[in-house]
């Protein structure tokens, strides 16, 4: 059961005059972002290849960006027609589908993992599948406007936005569907990111494998079609999980929103080392600020395990740390210019993980390219996380450190900030 001090939350959201006049910024948000759309690269034979699984963004904008807006102009035209339901009770609902669905969904998964044919049993689970993610959407938009108004609160109480009188800017809108699939691309013979295509969502994965095996065996580059957690058009699209999860997604890609009008979301493609940290901050945001939300409507905090810079116990199989080895390990493969032995070292590796119960379906240069860019993950080499969370410690609260790496325009102005922070006159 949620806490009641939602009921105090969703009546603002509901019935604060700030909610008027902020719908008047959502088009011109949405605009902004649609019009950067910096997340897509163009590769011209890839492209080619992958153009009947283009996830279209301008498309998608035109048709959610409306609804949402009708909805909140209807609130506020319309004051009294509210969903009747308690918030409780729909977010105890909403998210025990969510749980069916995702249990569903690794059962799937775990078919494919591990090579099995399609059967009855597979067909039956993609239809209970099917009903459960129907369920779940009848209550999307009213858990979205419960959300929402949680993380606004809270936003405003921590002093992060850009605020102008009562209005939050850039306003918290979400909806809680599958984002788009992600279509990295990378080099054989090294990792490097050089490609992203953003792909529909409801891409099977036969089609997932062999559009995969086409661009290796026509343009000889590494592709790994991956799922997302989200993806910050307006509004953001976020994959549901359990209320955790999506606390802290929404506030990661709340978070992207904030950083494209300030100088670190500017030059996010200036360099490698600034889409990281602009990954990576989003990261540790999202984080923070989700428990902080999951705590203020559960009234207890999350049990998250503290997988970063926590030693496995010795008899046990430690993934961040066999997957940064791996990552190691492939690296010294490949400056050798052994890349079938490194491909093969990395099948190797993916069977083992399957072994253990992490059910990775496919671990090659272009895994790598795509999870290296969040240095806090163990597919990372990067030094950036650690940076970033000496920063956030010297800064002292959650708004400072927004506030100080979202200033900087490159990669070498975030050092000199942390060494003016390290070093104080």
């Amino acid at each position: 059961m949620y806490a009641t001090g939602l009921h105090h939350t969703y009546a603002i959201l509901n019935n604060d005059p700030s909610m008027r006049h902020s719908l008047l910024t959502y088009p011109a948000i949405a605009f902004l972002l649609l019009a950067s759309s910096p997340d897509v690269i163009t590769l011209s034979p890839i492209e080619e290849i992958s153009a009947r699984y283009r996830f279209n963004i301008a498309g998608w904008e035109l048709q959610h960006f409306p609804s949402k807006w009708f909805r909140e102009l209807g609130k506020v035209t319309f004051p009294f027609t509210r969903q009747k339901t308690e918030p409780q009770i729909l977010l105890d609902e909403f998210f025990d589908l969510e749980e069916n669905v995702r249990y569903t969904e690794n059962q799937i998964n775990r078919m494919f993992a591990t090579g099995q044919a399609v059967t009855k049993e597979r067909l039956e689970l993609e239809n209970s599948l099917s009903k459960f993610r129907k369920q779940r959407g009848s209550l999307r938009l009213d858990v979205e406007a419960i959300l929402e108004a949680e993380i606004s609160t809270l936003l405003r109480e921590q002093e992060i936005p850009l605020n102008a009188g009562r209005l939050l800017f850039p306003p918290v809108d979400f909806t809680l569907i599958h984002p788009p699939l992600s279509l990295a691309i990378s080099p054989r013979n090294h990792i490097e990111r050089v490609g992203t295509i953003l792909l529909d969502a409801d891409v099977p994965i036969a089609e997932r494998e062999a559009l995969e095996r086409r661009i290796l065996h026509e343009e000889n580059m590494a592709a790994l079609v991956m799922g997302m957690g989200g993806l910050s058009t307006y509004p953001s699209i976020i994959a549901s999980g359990d209320l955790q999860r999506t606390l802290v997604i929404a506030s990661h890609e709340w978070l992207h929103q904030y950083l494209f009008f300030r100088p670190l979301g500017f030059n996010v493609y200036q360099s490698q080392e600034m889409r990281t940290l602009n990954e990576t901050t989003a990261n540790i945001f999202g984080n923070e600020l989700g428990n902080l939300l999951y705590t203020r409507i559960m009234g207890e905090a999350p049990q998250v395990a503290n997988t970063v810079n926590k030693d496995c116990p010795p008899s046990s199989f430690c993934f961040r740390k066999e997957m940064h080895h791996t990552r190691l390990e492939t690296e010294k493969l490949l400056a050798q210019g052994k890349i079938r032995e490194a491909e093969a070292y990395m099948e190797e590796r993916r069977l083992l993980f399957v072994e253990n119960g992490y059910l990775i379906r496919k671990i090659n240069q272009a895994y790598f390219s795509h999870l290296g860019t969040y240095a806090d993950n163990p597919a990372s080499i990067s030094p950036i996380f650690n940076q970033l969370v000496e920063m956030r410690q010297l800064s002292g609260s959650l708004a400072r450190f927004i506030h100080l790496v979202s200033s900087v325009s490159s990669y070498s102005q975030f050092t000199q900030q942390l060494e003016e922070l390290q070093n104080p006159q």
